[in-house]
């Protein structure tokens, strides 16, 4: 097998690992120590060189700078307005804007 390919395939188990990670379960402590304390998305595995991506990557980026623990519960809240409901979820995971 082509190196290239399977690094490839490495970088993308990985990229999608910590996105179900972070869309299908509600952060916790540890999750975000994790990610906070690691720079995760300084050396983020896909190819960045997209405008969009750069910006999104940079804002992660800033975002796990200025992390504190304190922040857990407007997280979680955020996360549940965002993915569980009650009410009209904003963001629901399993629709497509296609």
């Amino acid at each position: 097998m082509n190196t290239h390919w399977a690094e490839q395939f490495i970088a993308h188990q990985l990229a999608y690992s910590f996105l179900s990670k972070a869309l299908y379960e509600p952060p916790d402590p540890e999750f975000m120590s994790v990610l906070t304390g690691q720079e995760l998305f300084a050396d983020w595995p896909l190819d960045s060189s997209d405008v969009d991506t750069l910006t999104g990557l940079g804002l992660l980026r800033d975002f796990c700078r200025q992390w504190d623990e304190s922040q857990t519960f407007a997280l979680k809240q955020d996360y549940s307005r965002l993915f569980l409901g009650p009410s009209a979820l904003l963001a629901p995971p399993w629709e497509s804007v296609y």
